[in-house]
């Protein structure tokens, strides 16, 4: 298996020369071809448009350049406050709230990678390799340098598990490359490329352009409403940004079409589409499948979308999303349309169930897509699972049939039974609430907690890098002070001298002693305290005059 990946890339070779070659990667993707394949991470290069062109010589000079340009963005993006030209330390300084100076960005930087190294420790738990340090800092310098260049949206959470996806496709496609027993002397070009396309010491540059090109047009779904934007229509609060209207197409235009009884289900329960499709569209259905089914999902929506971004690279057809989505909703029919419970249906429809395989999701969406009015048939070809064993029971309360008559039908009395069961309902909601109360208390004051941990942290920061400024700064003066001296010297060499001159130039000299620490200033006492007093001012009238001190020359 791993011996044929050398002989898929050349044969990806031969197809690009012949002009096939983006036909054969759609073909392989629509078949589930990409799994398994180590070369998972070069079809979605070019499915993105990182690389271009049927030359295959071309897409390593377009590697190559988009890697510099990574490396030349992380050096641009972290500046040392210590190292800036900004001499004006009155404005530049750590104790400087000004976010525009060198100081103010440097905290507003360590602010953002706290932002989302706190998303990055919560990243997969049980994933050693994602658990890993040298992982952890691997992504948070490419979120920390796309934020840098997108400070509009900045970083928002859910961005590092789209991120997340590539670094696991590369990392496969790198070991799968690596274990393979390669015959070197056959098609050495193409060894040489597959060699530079799989350096997995590039892992952290590929990752960000894979990244950075899935989010061109995906940065809109990560828009919020914010009323100090500097984007006038973020600061609207009647704006309604894109993620909301593709997650209401899904339930009230795309849903009514395939399904008009589930429409009217959900629109009766008041079930609002952005509470279940906001996750679904922003991370591509990420936390809804296994891993293998989400890239699976994604080969497909990557291939639906590369030819629309031919004439609209800032954006993506999302159809293909949006019909997935009603084709989960179709998925979970029978249980919705059953239960009258709006936590269970709201619960069942977030909490999606395992499947064997999204195979059937994919069909179902493509066959979707072709004909986007007609209706799902029914039954559905999906095999649904045993809902009796995932909805929770419902006890069924049995009511005897009630004689007709036109007097007016009075209720029978409760048993006590039911006056039993309401008194033990009513118990447990109020200790519900109590819990919940205590719980809300306790959320606030971790919260309170973080936000005090937060401060402090912050202005420990500022003393250190206080510390840090105060060291530069003696060390500047004590350079500007041996200069005077040197100079005082030269002259007191050169010509006649005063023991003033002498002493002043002893002075400085332990005033640099003393900056340097080499000198106690508790051990030390000023040479020209007896030398400089100020005149005796002599009282002439019961005003008194302003006094005024003699310059030094005239003493």
């Amino acid at each position: 298996m791993t011996s044929s990946i050398l002989e898929k890339y050349i044969d990806l070779k031969k197809q690009f020369a012949t002009g096939e070659g983006e036909k054969i990667i759609s073909t392989r993707a629509l078949g589930g071809g990409f799994q398994g394949s180590g070369l998972r991470s070069i079809y979605w290069r070019f499915l993105l448009g990182t690389i271009k062109g049927n030359n295959t010589n071309q897409w390593i000079t377009q590697l190559k350049e988009q890697r510099e340009a990574y490396y030349a963005l992380k050096a641009e993006a972290t500046v040392d406050p210590t190292e800036t030209e900004d001499d004006n330390l009155l404005e530049n300084n750590p104790l400087c709230e000004d976010d525009n100076t060198a100081w103010g960005q440097h905290f507003k930087d360590v602010d953002l990678r706290k932002c989302i190294e706190q998303d990055l420790i919560r990243l997969d738990p049980d994933s050693v390799y994602f658990n890993h340090p040298d992982r952890q800092k691997m992504m948070l310098e490419i979120l920390f340098v796309w934020a840098k260049q997108h400070e509009e949206t900045s970083y928002r959470q859910g961005m590092h598990e789209l991120l997340s996806q590539f670094i696991f496709v590369l990392k496969e496609d790198h070991e799968a490359f690596k274990k393979a027993e390669v015959d070197h002397n056959e098609n050495k070009e193409a060894l040489s490329e597959l060699n530079i396309f799989m350096d997995a010491n590039h892992l952290e540059a590929d990752s960000f352009i894979l990244f950075t090109e899935l989010m061109k047009p995906m940065i809109d779904f990560f828009l919020v409403i914010d009323s100090s934007s500097s984007s006038s229509r973020l600061r609207d609060p009647t704006h309604v940004t894109p993620i909301y209207k593709i997650c209401n197409r899904i339930q009230n235009e795309l849903l009514p079409l395939k399904d008009s009884a589930l429409h009217q289900k959900l629109s009766s329960m008041d079930i609002q589409p952005a509470i279940y499709a906001l996750p679904w569209v922003r991370l591509l259905f990420g936390r809804e499948f296994q891993r293998d089914d989400v890239l699976f999902i994604w080969d497909v929506f990557f291939t639906d979308c590369s030819e629309f971004r031919k004439d609209n690279p800032s954006s993506y057809n999302v159809s293909f999303i949006e019909h997935f989505g009603v084709v989960m909703l179709f998925y979970v029919r029978e249980f919705l349309l059953e239960s009258n419970d709006f936590g269970a249906i709201l619960s069942r429809i977030k909490r999606f169930p395992p499947i064997d395989h999204v195979q059937p999701f994919i069909e179902r969406t493509l066959t979707s897509l072709a004909k986007p009015k007609q209706a799902f048939d029914l039954p559905e070809s999906i095999q649904l699972p045993d809902l009796d064993k995932i909805k929770p029971e419902v006890t069924k309360i049995r009511r005897r049939p009630q004689p007709s008559t036109t007097k007016k039908r009075v209720p029978p009395p409760a048993s006590p039974t039911a006056t039993t069961n309401k008194s033990i309902m009513m118990e447990a909601g109020q200790k519900i609430n109590q819990l919940l109360s205590t719980t809300t208390t306790k959320m606030q004051q971790e919260a309170t907690l973080r936000a005090q941990v937060h401060q402090k942290d912050r202005k420990l920061q500022a003393f250190k890098q206080k510390l840090v400024y105060q060291s530069k700064r003696d060390t500047h003066v004590v350079k500007t002070i041996d200069a005077i001296v040197e100079a005082w010297e030269a002259d007191v060499r050169s010509g006649e001298h005063t023991e003033r001159q002498l002493l002043s130039i002893a002075e400085l000299k332990q005033v640099r002693d003393i900056l340097k620490g080499e000198v106690d200033y508790k051990n030390t006492q000023p040479f020209m305290l007896g030398l400089i007093e100020p005149p005796k001012v002599t009282k002439k009238s019961s005003k008194s005059k302003k006094y005024t001190p003699k310059p030094l020359n005239a003493l």
